[in-house]
Parts: C-alpha cells; sequence; structure tokens
C-alpha cells in the first residue's frame, strides 16, 4: 500500500493506493480463492488483473497487469484478461493504456492454437516447393493470403526492445490513435424513439425508487 499527502485547500489529506500486483496481495488474493474452493466446492477467481497502482500510461503499467494476470491463470485455472485501461488502483480509466493492453492481449492470444486444417497447411504447395531449388514460400499466393494470421504484426509495440523514448513513442502513437477514433465517432441515427421511451422508463425508475 502505498501513501500520498496532498495539499488541499492549504491542508493535507492522505491518499492510499492499495498495491493489487504486489506479490503479498497477489498470495492473498489466490489463498482466499483456494481455501473458498476448499471449503464450499465452490471455484471462484482471484479476480483480474486490471487494479495496477501505476499512475502513469505505458508499458510498464501494462506489464505489471500482464504479470497478475499470467500468476493467476498458472496457479488457478482461470485466465483473466490483461487490463481494460485502468491506473491508479482503478481510480481513472485511459483510452490510451486501454490500447495499448488490448495490444499485448492479441499479442498473448497469438500463441493460442492455430486453426490446422488442409487448406492452413497447403501440402499441394508444400509438395510443389520441394526442396526450395526453383521457388520458394515467399513468392506463393497460399503465403501471402495467410501471412497475417501467422505474424504478429503490432500497431503500437515495437520489436527494439524497452527504452524510455520506445515507451513515449507506443504512447504517442496510442493517443493518436485514441483521437483518431473520437473523431470518427458519428452519432447512430434512427433509434430516437427506443431512446425516449428508454429515457421514459429511466426517469420513472428515478421518481418511484426515489420517494421509496
Amino acid at each position: 500500500m502505498t501513501h500520498f499527502n496532498w495539499w488541499i485547500d492549504g491542508g493535507i489529506i492522505g491518499l492510499y493506493l492499495v498495491a493489487f500486483g504486489a506479490y503479498d496481495a497477489l498470495q492473498r488474493r489466490i489463498a482466499t480463492a483456494e481455501f473458498l474452493r476448499e471449503w464450499t466446492g465452490i471455484q471462484v477467481s482471484p479476480s483480474i488483473g486490471e487494479w495496477t497502482s501505476a499512475c502513469q500510461t505505458g508499458m510498464f503499467a501494462a506489464l505489471e497487469k500482464a504479470y497478475v494476470a499470467m500468476v493467476v491463470a498458472a496457479f488457478t485455472g482461470f485466465h483473466p484478461e490483461i487490463g481494460l485501461g485502468h491506473l491508479e488502483s482503478g481510480l481513472t480509466i485511459s483510452p490510451v493504456q486501454l490500447l495499448i493492453e488490448r495490444e499485448l492481449t492479441d499479442g498473448v492470444r497469438f500463441l493460442e492454437r492455430p486453426l490446422v486444417d488442409e487448406a492452413s497447411l497447403g501440402l499441394d504447395v508444400i509438395e510443389s516447393i520441394g526442396f526450395g531449388f526453383e521457388r520458394n514460400f515467399l513468392q506463393e499466393d497460399h503465403t501471402a493470403s495467410r501471412f497475417r494470421q501467422a505474424s504478429w504484426l503490432p500497431v503500437f509495440y515495437g520489436r527494439n526492445g524497452w527504452t524510455p523514448e520506445e515507451d513515449q513513442r507506443v504512447q504517442e502513437k496510442a493517443l493518436r490513435k485514441v483521437k483518431e477514433l473520437v473523431a470518427a465517432y458519428r452519432k447512430p441515427a434512427g433509434r430516437e424513439d427506443a431512446l425516449t421511451k428508454a429515457r421514459a422508463v429511466e426517469e420513472r425508475a428515478r421518481r418511484e425508487l426515489g420517494a421509496a
């Protein structure tokens, strides 16, 4: 647990950020889930890898979440998502962080068992290439049509290792993508009647539940 002091209106308030991904906290989460399984016979998940105490966007926050998710998967059989863009122990959500973590999750999913069938194997192409004395697989349409399925081609991540400059570059690319997505948004049309009815139900619920 990390403690911060903030100055507000001339006074000091204390803020605690719980480090859910710390070794001891993770151990207790898994132990609690195991205790419930042994005691009640009900298998529950030790939660997700989402709640990092990191306060800044970037690869560190994503990898901290990935560590928690993979430990949970290894020791419990549950496979939680890596992250949903939260920072500061869930107090903040960042669209930039969400895109970074989504891409990292896609990279892990790339390791899942691929579909192997007659079309994907391409035995006829293998036979026609032979030892590759005259042609190679990169010249074949079969290879070109399946190249992206067999290669992880990240949008934000590089393959040159982590550096502060690389981390900044990843954040900047993700931020540009967020701005593109926001700019491309168009309010859906043709749902006005449904939305009016939904708002009427919501308003009635507020009145009745508020009165109760």
